[in-house]
């Protein structure tokens, strides 16, 4: 089948008149026509935009090709994974935002605004509240996705993936602990300068409870991942 054959086909295929098709190529009917009937090829720079038009690869189109079951897969896989780290990190700036807020904001509203001291903390457990529901939301309704592209590949599996797995849990192990104990310090510092500036430390403790929620998120995050990689 030569090349006009297969975009002969493919318009067909997605009932498009040719003039609709040159309209969203941005050629004439006519270049559309030498095409079809191998009087012409296409430019290079018409190549994606027509297999966009169609919904197809550049070598289905151009060789007639059509891609092999995996790739499929890893496209929709890399597609997902990219929206899905847009929103993370959208859901993880906002909820850091409602975390600094919140912890910043308790010494303030003790201390000049003069609220009690349990209206306060009700005001404070709110938004951590909020910030941690979008955060486990977020992990729940969008799960990473990984594509089991050894059922696809007939790839087996021996025994060095066994050793390659066991290395890579250790290094997570590792990133998690670093990840936890920079958080730590991070606190320690905010807790002393906050504390010696508001001199409120019969309030400032609550840092630490905090700190304990951002643990548990932390590790929530390491174990989700954990979940993915064994996939």
């Amino acid at each position: 089948m030569t090349l006009g054959e297969r975009l002969f086909q493919y318009r067909n295929n997605i009932n498009m008149s040719q003039e609709k098709l040159a309209e969203k190529i941005g050629v004439t009917r006519q270049t559309i026509s030498k095409w079809e009937t191998d009087q012409s090829t296409p430019d290079f720079d018409k190549i994606e935009p027509l297999c966009e038009v169609f919904g197809i690869t550049t070598e289905e189109l151009i060789k007639g090709e059509k891609p092999k079951l995996y790739e499929i897969e890893n496209k929709v896989e890399d597609d997902y994974n990219t929206k899905r780290n847009k929103r993370k990190a959208i859901v993880l700036s906002v909820s850091i935002f409602l975390y600094c807020i919140a912890t910043f904001s308790l010494p303030y509203m003790v201390e000049v605004l003069r609220y009690e001291d349990a209206h306060a903390v009700m005001v404070w457990a709110t938004l951590c509240t909020i910030a941690t529901v979008i955060i486990i939301y977020f992990f729940v309704a969008y799960p990473a996705k990984k594509v089991e592209n050894e059922k696809t590949n007939n790839i087996k599996v021996d025994n060095d993936s066994d050793e390659k797995d066991e290395k890579e849990a250790k290094e997570e192990n590792k990133a998690e602990n670093l990840v936890i104990e920079i958080i730590a310090m991070i606190f320690l510092i905010v807790y002393l300068i906050v504390s010696f500036i508001t001199m409120a430390w019969h309030i400032t403790w609550i840092l630490w409870l905090v700190f304990a929620l951002v643990e548990l998120i932390v590790k929530l995050i390491f174990s989700m991942r954990g979940e993915k990689n064994e996939k």
